[in-house]
């Protein structure tokens, strides 16, 4: 899909298209980032730690660790939107 953003002195060309992984439902995290910032924010702490990475409150709201192991843990959250932005640079 393309799109024509338009600036203030001139008009640029852009292409935006969904990533390999738009729509996803599940976030692999590091475990010992995850036990840290449980110790230190435990009440709604799946929800925060989303909302913290960059995720849209809507994508983050009933997140839930789902699985871990030794060095990762797997969140389930809604369907998260992802984008590429393509721009011309010359």
């Amino acid at each position: 899909m393309g799109q024509v953003l338009h600036g203030s002195a001139r008009t640029t060309a852009a292409v935006i298209h969904s990533t390999h992984s738009h729509l996803t439902t599940r976030t692999t995290v590091n475990k010992s980032d995850w036990d840290k910032f449980v110790d230190e924010c435990p009440i709604d702490a799946e929800r925060v730690f989303l909302i913290k990475n960059g995720f849209l409150p809507r994508v983050a709201e009933g997140a839930r660790l789902t699985t871990t192991t030794d060095d990762t843990g797997t969140l389930e959250h809604a369907p998260c939107p992802k984008f590429r932005v393509v721009l011309r640079l010359s």
